[in-house]
């Protein structure tokens, strides 16, 4: 039997009187798997990934972490649980690789002690070695690419040493190769790691090729939620965009191909 890690029930979120962005959504984020969230501009993934973070709060219904009600989890433990990467994300223009990275052990610290231990340390290191980014460690992080610069907070997210990581729209604004070397270390983190990734994509191509599992959302509604390879179909596509697509196998994977 699988292991839920979120459950979101009968969710609703408006910003404003009158405008829903969630319209009573509900799923289930199973333990172990990568989940992507996809759908078209306005459908509430933002939003989503907000509630998720713990960013915003529920009008009603509510979403559970480990059989608890995620909103009175206390900051501090739900960071020992949940490690997150933005879409955007901002440094001080003399902040070193390795200082950034460090700030991951934050959750571990007490109120008036920020002292690193040897499990601090040991926990940088092993994210700056998995990330690949050892060798920028002492340098500024406004001095790296665009591409380097997500490798690196993704490497303060893995420090936190957490079973789940929130990411959204990381490969936004980076080009292709970069996006792809990404993609390919956030699943090495799944598969070698253990560790149950959630991630807003906005690449179609992309939900189909590194996810396990996705949830598509339509004006704030649940479209559908379940494998990858049967909910990300023509049928879906069409209804969530409206764009006529085919899904071709190629070479043993499966393609979007737009009309």
């Amino acid at each position: 039997m699988s292991e839920n890690v979120f459950e979101i029930k009968d969710l609703h979120f408006s910003y404003e009187k009158g405008n829903e962005i969630l319209k009573g959504i509900s799923f289930d984020i199973e333990k172990g798997k990568i989940t992507s969230v996809i759908g078209p501009n306005g459908c509430g993934k933002s939003t989503l990934f907000h509630l998720l973070c713990g960013l915003l709060k529920p009008d009603s219904g509510k979403i559970m972490l480990g059989g608890k009600v995620s909103s009175s989890i206390p900051k501090k433990e739900f960071a020992r649980m949940v490690s997150i990467v933005h879409q955007y994300n901002t440094a001080p223009d003399d902040l070193t690789v390795r200082k950034l990275v460090a700030l991951g052990r934050t959750p571990y610290h007490g109120a008036f002690s920020s002292a690193m231990s040897d499990e601090d340390r040991e926990a940088v290191k092993s994210a700056l070695e998995i990330t690949d980014t050892e060798k920028y460690a002492e340098r500024p992080v406004l001095d790296l690419s665009g591409g380097q610069r997500q490798r690196v907070w993704l490497a303060m997210a893995l420090a936190q040493k957490t079973d789940i990581l929130l990411l959204d729209e990381i490969t936004t604004y980076l080009d292709v190769y970069y996006q792809l070397q990404l993609l390919d270390m956030i699943r090495s983190l799944n598969r070698d790691h253990k560790v149950t990734i959630v991630m807003v994509l906005h690449d179609i191509n992309e939900a189909i090729k590194y996810s396990d599992d996705a949830v598509i959302l339509k004006g704030g509604c649940l479209l559908d939620r379940g494998p990858a390879e049967t909910v990300i179909n023509e049928k879906n596509l069409y209804e969530a965009f409206n764009i006529n697509t085919s899904i071709k196998e190629v070479d043993g994977h499966r393609i979007c191909i737009y009309k």
